[in-house]
């Protein structure tokens, strides 16, 4: 039987060199649990085989009886008036205003959480599993299939979702290897004192396709008349921030994305003589309709583009990038753009993602920011300064950025396969 290899949770698209590799050496047999993965696979004939098929009847009744029985357990421990007085705060008890979404959200992670177990049970009884390749290694759906492999001695492998800053959540690696893309990853993961023969530096996979991405100055020009841009005036490129709820940024600063966003929007403003313009790219996890950035520019007086997809297209076209401690930020120095990080001043210490020596300048305010723009787009000195920074900058945080990123995190899971043999 050949060896299994599980690919458990999102990876996208930007991510299927590695599963073509894999899959054309013949060798192995793919497991997968990523529905955009799994259209491509059928869209390129190549042999796989769906989380979804273990998903049985069988798996679904055991976890039925194992969440009623979780519930039971529950519903005692909730009864228990020690277990109550935990959720205390300086005399005030929080327990009868957290319990009803409590139980609600937990026994429905509890109760997806047991499938995904079952079905790894059945995974093992019936496949050759040697490894197992998570897409995270934090959240609530990976943490469970991790433990068990540990339990089975099956090795896991997570792929870095991106180059993490700081935030709690990524400081723990729970898997037993981790990709990381460089050195700062490297860096980051041992200041919270995790075992370096864990992290491995490979570069990102998804970030190969830079290293053969060109775009003729017709097709730029083609994709600008067909949504309104002009090739011959300044086009500013600025990543939406992430609206979290639950992180730091939260508590500190409230509504803290659409307040730099208005703050963006002045900084533009200013240069509205200068006729540039001004695309907007929101983040993947932000819910907010496209329509809400176009009103709110309107009301400021400033005409904007959204989009929410074609990154590299759009960093191509760009003359000059505002991040705010995002990855994306890392891409647009791949296409020798100039990279602006803007914080508003509650957040300026919290989840930078570059040092001030990185090729980005930092600003914290619209009038610094407008500043900032001008330079990027027409001080020779700036621009030069920062291009002669990128190489290093980009050392740190992809490694040989040789569109072989790819290749070397195959060769670790194979490497990691054999060790199980």
């Amino acid at each position: 039987m050949k060896p299994s290899i599980l690919f458990f949770l999102q990876f996208g698209p930007d991510n299927f060199g590695i599963f073509q590799r894999l899959s054309e050496k013949g060798k192995y047999n793919l497991i997968i649990y990523d529905q955009s993965i799994e259209q491509m696979m059928y869209q390129y004939g190549l042999p796989f085989e769906s989380f979804a098929y273990f998903l049985d009847e069988k798996v679904f009744e055991k976890s039925k009886k194992a969440v009623e029985k979780i519930k039971v357990q529950l519903d005692e421990a909730f009864k228990d008036p020690d277990f109550q007085r935990q959720f205390s705060y300086k005399g005030v008890n929080f327990f009868p205003l957290i319990m009803e979404e409590f139980t609600g959200k937990f026994l429905r992670l509890i109760e997806e959480e047991t499938l995904y177990i079952e079905a790894f049970q059945k995974i093992i009884g019936q496949r050759n599993l040697r490894l197992i390749v998570l897409g995270n290694d934090v959240t609530w759906q990976t943490k469970p299939v991790i433990l068990k492999a540990k339990e089975r001695k099956i090795p896991t492998l997570c792929l870095s979702h991106s180059s993490p800053v700081a935030t709690s959540m990524h400081d723990v690696i729970y898997a037993d290897k981790i990709a990381v893309y460089g050195s700062a990853a490297k860096d980051f993961y041992l200041k919270y004192n995790n075992p370096i023969e864990k992290i491995v530096i490979t570069g990102a996979p998804k970030w190969d396709k830079y290293f053969n991405f060109f775009l003729s100055q017709s097709e730029k020009e083609k994709i600008c008349w067909e949504i309104g841009l002009d090739t011959h005036k300044p086009i500013i490129l600025y990543f939406t921030t992430w609206p979290q709820t639950t992180d730091v940024s939260a508590y500190c600063e409230p509504h803290y994305t659409f307040k730099h966003y208005l703050e963006t929007l002045k900084a533009v403003k200013k240069l509205e003589k200068k006729e540039v313009q001004l695309v907007v790219k929101m983040h993947p996890g932000d819910g907010t309709s496209p329509q809400v950035y176009i009103n709110i520019a309107k009301k400021e007086g400033v005409n904007v583009i959204v989009t929410q997809q074609y990154l590299e297209y759009f960093l191509s076209l760009s003359d000059v990038v505002i991040s705010h401690g995002s990855n994306a930020g890392i891409e647009a120095m791949f296409l020798d753009k100039p990279v602006i990080e803007f914080f508003l001043p509650t957040l300026k210490d919290i989840n930078r993602l570059f040092d001030p020596q990185d090729a980005v300048i930092y600003v914290f305010n619209s009038q610094e920011l407008s500043l900032a723009i001008e330079k990027c787009l027409w001080d020779e000195k700036t621009k030069k300064e920062l291009r002669e920074r990128r190489k290093k900058t980009l050392y740190r945080f992809n490694y040989l950025c040789d569109g072989k990123a790819t290749e070397r995190f195959v060769d670790l899971v194979e490497k990691m396969v054999k060790r199980k043999e």
